[in-house]
């Protein structure tokens, strides 16, 4: 059966019939399931969805038997590619040019399965049949991309074609050329295309087997159906007759090494990149640009406490008109607030060069069956990435050097800028760039296996090959082409979002291969440009780039357990890469939330009025959301004890103890019983007696209350959580080194006290239901910070000096009642003591916590002199 199914795989006339078969039926499926081929790209000419709709209502039989062909077929060419030679077919499936009309299939059940249908215009009869044709064309179309990763699996010039195919998208490439410097680095999609044009060229021979049998084919066979081979370029030098065709591929010894050179002044393009011998130095010059600018040396330093303060202050000040300018509302900025931006903004870049050694283990998958995979295991040796040190000498290049200047924190996109609307594009309105970012919105989980593992096997580092003879890892070529052509940058928000959309876990196929598509970036040092590329302006951190930072966390969260098998180049990678998220999180997420917290905290004490909070719950969720996995994100980074230094070298506490306080002053505690609230009259003792249960007293009575809104308006979001995991990680960096049991971190220490962390501290020891599991974690904290801390200790001395406990002794002989504060319950409580209550006895760290949780430390203390640091 195996030799069978092999010898199959090499018949040329099996794959001509193929192309053939579905070469006439796409045209006629694309009539009868979308419109006439003479409307498609006429705008004047548009095929309205309710004219799709009908059309496939009106050919619903024929649609969905030539459908239940055409995936029969598709099996069938998938299942040949798997074999133990798959070089073979994947040659020849290219050499006819299946592998297009392979293209040409998902095109058409993209547009198809991506158009919107209008439920009520059409009856159960017509939308039986619609659903029955979409889940078709569903099917077929991932059948048609098990199809392209098993003939790009292994196989570096297949990769690459369909690469080309679909990143360098035509409707691209028409905007116009300001649209193409969008990322400010001066990348120019058209140059890049004609590079890896040539690059395809230079490396059109095929394997001697492939060859072999398309010259006996078109020797022996061509005269009889079903015909000859086409001969398209570049591949058709590989079976025509010597002479007959100029051979553009490169036929030199394929172990010689080369020297890439640029030469500016060759005037012959193709001979200028041959002497490259790379695939595309517009992309080498892009990813020098757009690469962390620390991925050398340490050029972009961490932003100072004191820039943050200033950074905190101004966005509480400009609030209202940031919001308003995301949402495209005409509101000019505040005097100043320009000004501020461009100098908090000002920032550089510097071109490097990459030498890299990887070391890695992966295996790539080989689709039998429809949901059934083969792992054929493949192992990566060990490789120099000689990345080659472009002279960027052309005019077209914005330089832009990164300099260890007052504000030299910034990266490749302005952290700072809140004022570019144009992000708003990234919530997904309008068409989508690039054929595949559909997918994602097309397929569920277990359909959409194969689009996540053919990114992989083409870009992840232990998926490729080695090196080429120039000294290139083909794998991060096209890596760095994902992020430098937007269809790519489209396509990565989408398989993002995704796993927020159909809440994947970590335990999940999807969510564990786009773990590894984001080490693939992290391996180029792309992360951060990925970041700020999937920015909303309207938004403190996108759901897009959220899933980012979850999958980084999952990635560091598997060098926690398993720290052994780190290097210390791959070590000094992920500081990098922590360096860079807590610069994002300093510079950008802990002021805005603050100058949020801020705003509800002004409402909260009546100081402006709740209309003017300028964002929505919704927009809160997104906030909280993104924030708490940034202190997710920090938890891990903070048990690594390389990151934890840093951490600490960093100041984090004062970013933390920002979000903290902020919390304390915009959101009340929620008690865990919320007393019922007594009427005026019963206090006063007004009210008539009951005689009977049950009967009325005065008809006169108040109503009752109205019952609580739904959900809480979004002045009163309680950011529920965030105390919790703020006080884990601040328990981690309190701890001692490891294999100590004391005392406390006393830099920590003293940074909890330099920017008054206790009050904060202290006042998170009373219960809150928005928080349930605080008031524990801030008693580790506690014991911590304490431990082997004089200044916090002396701290605490006067807190009991300024704070004594209430005095509940009844007179002599007797009893009295008083009013208490109990901890999770709202209000006072009335209690009766009676005499012959003990002294107080030592306080230890519990007794410190249920002391502060009957205290308010927002309150003033009548003493002048220290108010200031009691107040959060």
């Amino acid at each position: 059966m195996v030799a069978c199914s092999e010898a199959i795989s090499r018949n040329v006339a099996i794959w001509i019939w193929l192309t053939r078969i579905f070469a006439a039926a796409i045209p006629s499926l694309t009539t009868r399931s979308v419109g006439p081929l003479s409307s498609l790209n006429d705008p004047e000419k548009g095929v309205t969805p309710q004219e799709s709709t009908a059309c496939i209502v009106n050919h619903h039989a024929s649609i969905k038997e030539d459908l239940g062909i055409l995936i029969k077929l598709m099996h069938i060419a998938r299942n040949l590619l798997v074999n133990a030679e798959p070089e073979v077919p994947q040659d020849i499936c290219a050499a006819v040019h299946f592998d297009q009309m392979v293209y040409q299939t998902i095109i058409l059940c993209v547009n198809v399965t991506s158009k919107g249908y209008d439920g009520e215009i059409i009856d159960e009869n017509q939308r039986l049949k619609l659903t029955d044709v979409t889940e078709l064309y569903k099917k077929l179309l991932v059948t048609s991309l098990q199809q392209a990763h098993n003939w790009t699996a292994k196989h570096d010039r297949n990769k690459m074609s369909f690469w080309f195919d679909v990143l360098f998208d035509d409707d691209g490439a028409l905007s116009g050329p300001e649209e193409a410097l969008g990322d400010g680095s001066g990348f120019r999609p058209d140059v890049a295309k004609r590079q890896v044009q040539h690059w395809l060229d230079r490396n059109s021979k095929m394997c001697d087997t492939a060859r072999k049998l398309l010259k006996d084919y078109a020797e022996n066979h061509a005269d009889k159906p079903p015909g000859n081979l086409a001969p398209i370029r570049p591949l058709a030098w590989n079976w025509l007759p010597d002479g007959s065709v100029d051979v553009p591929a490169d036929m030199t010894n394929p172990e010689e090494k080369i020297n890439p050179i640029w030469k500016p002044d060759e005037s012959d393009k193709f001979e200028q990149d041959r002497a490259y011998g790379r695939v595309s130095r517009e992309i080498d010059t892009w990813w020098l640009n757009a690469r962390d600018p620390n991925y050398e040396d340490w050029v972009a330093g961490m932003p100072s406490v004191e820039l943050a303060q200033t950074r905190t202050e101004h966005c509480r000040n400009n609030l209202v008109h940031r919001y308003a300018h995301s949402c495209g509302t005409d509101h000019s900025p505040p005097p100043g607030v320009v000004e501020e931006e461009e100098e908090l903004s000002d920032h550089e870049h510097c071109h490097h060069c990459e030498h890299e050694h990887d070391h890695e283990h992966d295996h790539d998958h080989d689709h039998e069956h429809e949901h059934d995979h083969d792992h054929d295991h493949e192992h990566d040796h060990d490789h120099d990435d000689h990345e080659c040190e472009c002279e960027c000498d052309h005019g077209h290049h914005h330089h832009h050097h990164h300099h260890d200047h007052e504000y030299a924190h910034d990266y490749v996109e302005d952290m700072m800028d809140d004022e570019d609307a144009d992000d708003d594009e990234s919530y997904g309105e309008g068409p989508l760039t690039g054929l595949l970012t559909e997918v994602p919105n097309i397929l569920d989980p277990k359909q959409i296996e194969a689009l996540h593992m053919i990114v992989k096997s083409c870009i992840l580092d232990n998926a490729g090959s080695g090196l080429t003879r120039a000294g290139e890892n083909l794998q991060k070529t096209r890596c760095r082409m994902f992020l430098a052509l937007d269809c790519g940058k489209s396509l990565l928000r989408e398989m993002l979002v995704f796993i927020a959309v159909w809440e994947k876990d970590e335990q999940s196929l999807i969510f564990q291969v786009t773990t590894q598509i984001v080490e693939a970036l992290h391996h180029s040092a792309l992360i951060p440009y990925a970041w700020n590329s999937l920015r909303i302006s309207k938004d403190i951190i996108s759901p897009a780039q959220t899933v980012l930072l979850r999958l980084v966390n999952h990635m560091f969260r598997a060098r926690v357990n398993n720290p052994s098998s780190q290097e210390s180049k791959d070590n000094a990678r992920d500081i990098k890469l922590v360096h860079f998220f807590f610069s994002f999180f300093r510079s950008r997420i802990v002021p805005e939330c603050a100058a949020l917290m801020h705003l509800q905290a002004q409402i909260r004490e009546e100081n402006c009025d709740p209309s003017d909070f300028p964002v929505d719950s919704w927009d809160m969720e997104r906030a909280k959301d993104g924030l708490a996995q940034y202190l997710d994100f920090l938890t891990t980074v903070a048990e690594m004890m390389d990151t934890r230094a840093k951490l600490i070298e960093w100041e984090a506490v004062y970013d933390l103890i920002t979000i903290l306080s902020g919390l304390e002053a915009g959101v009340p505690k929620k008690p865990l019983i919320e007393l019922p609230k007594r009427s005026p009259r019963n206090e006063t003792g007004n009210n008539p007696m009951v005689e009977r249960p049950y009967s009325t007293a005065d008809d006169g009575l108040p109503p009752s209350p109205p019952p609580p809104p739904l959900q809480e308006p979004a002045h009163k979001f309680p950011w529920s959580g965030i105390k919790g995991q703020i006080f884990t990680i601040i328990a981690t960096l309190l701890q001692p080194p490891p294999g100590q049991s004391s005392p406390g971190n006393p830099d920590v220490q003293m940074q909890m006290v330099k920017y008054n962390g206790i009050v904060p501290l202290l006042n998170c020891c009373a219960y809150d239901d928005h928080n349930p599991f605080a008031k524990e974690r801030v008693t580790i904290c506690l014991k911590w910070l304490l431990d082997g801390c004089e200044a916090a200790n002396n701290f605490f001395r006067e807190l009991v000096n300024l704070s004594p406990p209430p005095n509940l002794r009844p007179p002599p002989g007797g009893t009295t009642v008083s009013t208490i504060r109990v901890d999770g319950i709202q209000g006072e409580v009335k209690v009766q003591v009676r005499s012959g209550t003990s002294a107080p006895g030592a306080q230890d760290t519990a007794d410190i916590v249920d002391g502060a949780a009957r205290l308010n430390l927002n309150q003033p203390s009548g003493r002048g002199s220290i108010e200031d640091d009691f107040m959060a």
